[in-house]
């Protein structure tokens, strides 16, 4: 499978994480993806599939709006498939999809019905006539610009995001207390920007970082992820659930493909954690 990506322009640098376009290159692909930041997906040719938490398969539109996901998913891609897409920052989702993230979590959507069929026929027939590596962002971005408007919870999605990206732990107490609102302001907050409650949200973000680490060899094993859990059962839960694999299998096998998809995300210049994992 051949991917290429590249980053946003800087109007849009903290709105999406980076551009992909994803080439086949002649043989089915049976993709397994962690759990994400919301995406969007615009096939250009072939078939595709999503195999969403808890095994529901659905045939991907020709545009799809993929929510956040609170468990790992699977894509299965034709031998033909070409894909653009992008990944949405949570900044990104609130400024460009105004929809509380909580309501389309590990769902698929036509982006027919958020942007309209004409405008996104359009904007697949610049993708196909762009070449590979070349003007698929500004394709991108094009489609999901929107005029400006004032935005919910702005005052409290940086220290949210610096929280996921840094802290220690991922404390969801320490959270609240830092932003000084309810249990359940933080909650009904972190459903609307993220797609999940706190607690989802430490468990998925504490398990991705983990990933990461393990897979780029940041002098990290397994037992020094333990260290963030209470025990075993916990790790491995969490592990399945996020990331697809128990860690051990992770570590023999899924660890590569992980970390081929960062180095290649770095090379074309993300650098946020949050860019990085999503």
């Amino acid at each position: 499978m051949i991917l290429d990506y590249t980053v946003p322009s800087p109007a849009y640098r903290a709105l999406l994480t980076v551009h992909l376009l994803a080439h086949t290159a002649g043989r089915q692909v049976d993709l397994l993806v962690p759990a994400m930041l919301a995406n969007l997906h615009i096939r250009l040719r072939g078939h595709s599939t999503y195999v969403l938490p808890g095994g529901h398969r659905v045939p991907a539109p020709p545009v799809s709006l993929l929510g956040a996901t609170n468990g790992a998913y699977r894509i299965e891609l034709s031998a033909d498939a070409v894909v653009a897409g992008t990944g949405f920052l949570p900044l990104g989702w609130l400024t460009l999809i105004r929809c509380p993230a909580a309501r389309l979590s590990d769902r698929v959507i036509d982006g027919a019905d958020v942007w309209g069929a004409h405008r996104c026929e359009l904007a697949r027939e610049r993708l196909c006539e762009a070449p590979f590596g070349g003007g698929h962002g500004a394709v991108i971005e094009e489609l999901l610009s929107c005029p400006e408007r004032a935005l919910p919870h702005l005052d409290h999605l940086q220290a949210i995001d610096r929280w996921l990206e840094t802290g220690q732990g991922l404390s969801v107490e320490a959270l609240r207390e830092d932003l000084g609102i309810s249990r359940r302001q933080l909650q009904r907050v972190t459903l609307d920007l993220y797609g999940a409650a706190p607690k989802v949200l430490a468990m998925k973000y504490r398990a991705l970082s983990a990933a990461a680490r393990l897979a780029t060899g940041e002098g990290v094993t397994i037992r020094d992820a333990l260290t963030l859990y209470a025990d075993q059962s916990h790790l491995t839960r969490d592990f399945r659930r996020f990331i697809g694999v128990t860690p051990g299998v992770f570590v023999q096998g899924q660890a590569a493909e992980t970390a081929a998809t960062m180095t290649g995300r770095r090379r074309a210049g993300a650098i946020r954690p949050l860019a990085l994992w999503s």
